[in-house]
């Protein structure tokens, strides 16, 4: 049995690459938001000795757009990856997510509103479970083919996002950084009901879309 070994020069190419970077970068964006919002919650952020309550926002915003520019990136300069597709998928969760549990568990996000975004969150854990059922029936396919010598999991191709379930992305992130400008309190921010809304609304149809796309894989495999 061959051994595959990591090249510096595979490295670079397939991981150390400019998109893989910035989205490392926007994981530790959101991690110090995170660490921020714990430590000095809605304080305004100081920032070149200014102090002003559109910094915590603003500065949200420009780890969202991050998402845009390292998929820009990717696809002008065909270096996207499977681990780049990953560890964006994970930014997204991180943010996302992440924020909003600490922002509960802080006390600044109301339960009615982590409510309101309970289809988002149904959406996420579907389509999470989904995918992983995909990859590992995928690679169990494969696996019958030819002697694998990796996990199922691992030799199995997942679905590839879709649009939907990025579009709902923007709408959420919205929600949270006019919380983090204004409030959490449904009463206060209608912006944040807006979008929360429309995210609910995309991730419904996505998870059809999923299911619809998982079933038609499902069916080629067993052709």
């Amino acid at each position: 049995m061959k051994r595959e070994i990591l090249t510096t020069k595979d490295f670079k190419k397939d991981i150390l690459t400019v998109p893989n970077i910035i989205t490392l970068g926007r994981i530790l964006g959101t991690i110090y938001l995170i660490f921020y919002l714990v430590t000095r919650r809605l304080t305004p952020l100081s920032i070149g000795g200014i102090t002003s309550p559109w910094h915590l926002p603003l500065l949200a915003a420009l780890i969202v757009l991050t998402d845009t520019l390292d998929g820009f990136i990717a696809r002008k300069f065909n270096c996207s990856s499977e681990l780049g597709g990953t560890l964006d998928a994970v930014a997204d969760k991180i943010f996302n997510w992440g924020l909003a549990l600490t922002l509960f568990l802080t006390g600044l996000f109301p339960i009615k509103s982590i409510l309101l975004l309970a289809p988002t969150l149904i959406r996420d854990l579907f389509v999470a479970s989904i995918t992983i059922i995909d990859k590992i029936e995928d690679g169990k396919f494969k696996q019958k083919r030819k002697k694998g010598i990796k996990s199922a999991f691992l030799e199995g191709d997942a679905m590839c996002p879709t649009i939907l379930g990025k579009l709902k992305m923007w709408p959420m992130s919205i929600a949270i950084i006019s919380g983090l400008r204004y409030t959490f309190v449904l009463s206060q921010n209608m912006l944040f009901i807006v979008m929360a809304i429309l995210a609910d609304l995309l991730s419904v149809a996505d998870m059809f879309v999923v299911s619809k796309n998982y079933l038609t894989r499902k069916k080629g495999r067993t052709k």
